[in-house]
């Protein structure tokens, strides 16, 4: 079953997240780039695989087991944990894509240069 794949790998990216956040003063600004791209894959895929095959949804964790497929019912119970743990995937998701895009603008150093004026016209 996907789904018990998908907290094997949730599981990794939170252990692996806790050893980026115990040695990020000693990890330079690209590695740290490199390790939230890796991160934010580990945790967008977690969550996409609990989105696409889970059949929980945030308003649906009230209804019996016997209306879900019948692979899912004995997971019925845990509707509102499974639906927490995509949550929690996706905003942890947002927040290495964040780090990503951070790091790597301070890593490239995107800044405005002055444009010499006599290039484009004459100040007479």
């Amino acid at each position: 079953m996907e789904y018990k794949h998908a907290l094997g790998l949730l599981l990794f990216a939170v252990i692996f997240s806790l050893l980026i956040l115990l040695s990020h003063p000693w990890l330079g600004v690209g590695f740290i780039c490199v390790l939230s791209f890796t991160v934010a894959i580990f945790f967008g895929t977690g969550a996409g695989i609990i989105n696409r095959t889970a059949p929980f949804k945030g308003t649906s964790c009230g209804r019996p087991a016997s209306d879900y497929p019948e692979a899912w019912q004995p997971y019925a119970h845990e509707c509102s944990r499974i639906v927490a743990i995509q949550g929690l995937a996706w905003a942890l998701w947002g927040l290495y894509v964040f780090l990503f895009f951070g790091t790597l603008f301070h890593k490239v150093q995107f800044k405005t240069r002055p444009t010499p004026e006599a290039f484009y016209h004459n100040k007479v």
